[in-house]
């Protein structure tokens, strides 16, 4: 839907950001890590509703950075051209098991992913990350600000940047986001210009 006729709005764009977000807000309530966010999988209405798919606890929190045939064959998607995993996801396959990242994993990785599938909204198609820019923005080799300028609108850019935050303690929560950028991004749909 981003990069076909007739083009979405940036009233239409700013819609589907805020139901990503509210989206998101509602799985972390319940407590649920979707694990798996990008646009193939954010299904749009001929309304303009936004449905989130493919919910699954199935697929692998971290990945071998390595090796890509794990993120190919359970996160399916061109990663040549495109990669919405966090980049906390990865670790090197050298790394011995006891030293592998175990933990569960956090809302931060949704956050990511959805600041991703938001760039690439705002940026007609065009995501911020292939595998390897992102293999290399993990390790502080790559600067993303160079793609964020090109989005236009620069409330969402700012929004943006702080979701993709390489550090997953500096990414808000969901409904920070949607509170810190209510009156810049979203006022129509919070009923302030509606009476």
């Amino acid at each position: 839907r981003v990069t076909m006729r007739p083009f979405l709005t940036t009233l239409e764009r700013r819609w589907i950001t805020f139901q990503l977000l509210t989206a998101l807000e509602q799985c972390q309530s319940v407590g649920l890590v979707h694990g798996d966010i990008k646009s193939n999988n954010m299904l749009i209405t001929s309304w303009n509703w936004v449905v989130l798919s493919d919910l699954t606890g199935l697929k692998p929190g971290y990945l071998p950075e390595d090796n890509p045939a794990d993120l190919s064959y359970f996160f399916d998607d061109d990663y040549h051209k495109r990669c919405y995993v966090a980049p906390e996801r990865f670790y090197h396959s050298s790394t011995p098991e006891a030293q592998r990242p175990k933990e569960m994993m956090t809302g931060a990785i949704d956050v990511f992913a959805s600041g991703c599938v938001i760039a690439e909204l705002f940026l007609s198609g065009e995501a911020p990350f292939s595998l390897a820019e992102l293999l290399a923005y993990r390790k502080g080799q790559y600067d993303a600000a160079h793609r964020l300028r090109q989005i236009a609108d620069a409330d969402i850019a700012e929004l943006v940047g702080d979701m993709i935050a390489l550090d997953p303690a500096q990414r808000g929560l969901p409904g920070e986001y949607l509170k810190r950028y209510r009156s810049r991004c979203f006022p129509l749909y919070f009923g302030e210009f509606l009476h």
